[in-house]
């Protein structure tokens, strides 16, 4: 990538109207670094989507009797009903005082807590900077002691994120230093010996980390794990020369992530044991692929066509081995323990829409603010509880927001 393609791509990512890049160099650490997954997919739609994949709902198969522009819900199908779904409507969620704008990055599987930064605009036009918040049952704290991005948190309360900045010094022209917030303190995530910057992109319940780090003489990333909060300690990537970023943990240590390859990024996971194993691209997607998410044995991400080509949503399923894609959907940003995801939907006219899903589940549209993008992240293990914001362009506000979703 030339010193042009970068200017051109950080100037994308200024207008969020950049799309997804699919080698895992200097463009996607910058990407990382200006909050990936949420501008990747605020970028590729203009509604927030759950979507009921292949299980259904609450052990349900297909959701029948779905259909039209009154859909806009998903929940907790009840026994014996399964044509009855629970509606979602959004709740905004309140602000720490003197904060006007924020995007939320990510929840923990109860959705109990939620995580984003603020994204505050200065007087000269340009963007103060990000501080972390942590919505505990919907009451937000700045994390004090933290600043930059809260990329994940777990079902403890325990935040992890990272602070980046710009080092033209740099094979990858990108400063970063990732922490670590528990029990009230907040720590440093550092780099093993030979690195200078560390990136966090995952979290378990167990409070593992996952990241990956950067040095001063080499362009690649190189995968860490943090295990419980510890030392770095550097995964073993297939094929010495390859890029790596990680996406996320499992609670069982199943760690997932990409490696750069020449004509596209590849899947890859590792077992607790640090055994990797590809995952292979849909059928019709030679282009690349790239994950975004992991939870128990579901993998959530995206493939393309060509490297520079259209892209589809892609879900894994680790115990089966299957790998099934969604045309139409740009992305999935998270998976939840059911299988069900959150998503954008790109139509033809370039804007969200509802769709039925190849293997019988379908995409149901979550209420959207009047004017924006709605985005939704995260969402939680009984379905119930969406996290995500609305993001008005133009403006450059954003409002956090839940849709909760009930019987």
């Amino acid at each position: 990538m030339t010193v042009d393609d970068m200017s051109e791509l950080r100037g994308r990512l200024a207008t969020l109207a950049e799309e997804a890049v699919p080698t895992a160099g200097y463009a996607e650490v910058r990407q990382r670094a200006g909050r990936l997954r949420r501008r990747r997919v605020a970028a590729l739609a203009s509604s927030a989507l759950v979507v009921a994949l292949g299980i259904g709902v609450a052990g349900h198969g297909a959701l029948p009797g779905l259909g039209g522009g009154n859909d806009t819900a998903l929940g907790a199908l009840p026994a014996g009903d399964p044509g009855r779904l629970a509606s979602c409507p959004a709740r905004k969620l309140p602000l720490p005082t003197g904060v006007r704008s924020v995007l939320v990055n990510a929840a923990d599987p109860t959705g109990r807590y939620v995580v984003g930064d603020t994204t505050e605009p200065d007087a000269s036009g340009g963007r103060l900077p990000a501080h972390p918040i942590l919505w505990d049952r919907g009451v937000p704290r700045l994390i004090a002691g933290a600043s930059g991005s809260a990329v994940a948190v777990n079902s403890h309360g325990v935040v992890v994120g990272e602070n980046t900045g710009t080092n033209t010094s740099l094979p990858i022209p990108l400063s970063g230093s990732a922490w670590i917030f528990q029990n009230g303190k907040v720590s440093a995530l550092a780099p093993p010996a030979g690195y200078t910057s560390a990136f966090v992109s995952g979290l378990n319940d167990g409070g593992d980390v996952v990241g990956y780090v950067s040095g001063k003489n080499s362009p690649l990333t190189v995968p860490v794990v943090w295990k419980a909060g510890g030392p770095a300690r550097v995964l073993a990537v297939p094929g010495s020369l390859d890029s790596v970023l990680l996406r996320g943990i499992a609670d069982d240590g199943t760690i997932v992530g990409d490696v750069s390859r020449v004509g596209g990024n590849v899947v890859y996971t590792w077992d607790e044991r640090g055994n990797a194993r590809m995952l292979p691209a849909p059928a019709g997607y030679p282009g690349g692929d790239a994950s975004t998410a992991i939870n128990g044995s579901w993998v959530a991400g995206y493939a393309r066509k060509e490297p520079a080509g259209d892209q589809t949503a892609v879900r894994w399923n680790l115990l089966t081995g299957a790998v099934t894609a969604y045309p139409g959907m740009a992305v999935f940003a998270q998976i939840n323990a059911k299988g069900v995801a959150v998503a954008q939907v790109v139509g033809p006219d370039g804007k969200g829409h509802e769709a039925d899903l190849a293997d019988g589940g379908r995409v149901i549209s979550l209420p959207a603010a009047t004017k924006g993008t709605a985005v939704a992240m995260s969402v939680n293990d009984d379905n119930s509880a969406v996290a995500g914001y609305f993001y008005v362009h133009g403006t450059e506000v954003g409002t956090p927001v839940v849709w909760s979703c009930r019987d």
